[in-house]
C-alpha cells in the first residue's frame, strides 16, 4: 500500500515509511507538499479501518479545517 502511494506521488519526492511499536503502528510521511502527506494519511487511515470495520469509513469533518 505504502508503495503504491510512493509511486503515484513521485512527482512530489513522497516517501512514507511505517514501524510498529508495542502494538502502536506508526507512519511518517515527507513530501514537498503538505497536502501530499495529508492526502496519503487519509488514504492509509481509510484502508486501514475498512480491514478492521469491514467497510470504508467517511472521513471525519474535522480534517478539513
Amino acid at each position: 500500500m505504502l508503495d503504491q502511494q510512493q509511486q503515484y506521488y513521485s512527482s512530489q519526492q513522497l516517501v512514507v515509511a511505517v514501524t510498529q511499536i508495542e502494538g502502536l503502528i506508526v507512519i511518517r510521511a515527507l513530501a514537498n507538499w503538505s497536502e501530499t502527506i495529508m492526502h496519503v494519511f487519509v488514504k492509509i487511515w481509510q484502508q486501514v479501518r475498512e480491514q478492521w470495520l469491514g467497510y470504508t469509513p467517511v472521513i471525519p469533518r474535522i480534517w478539513a479545517t
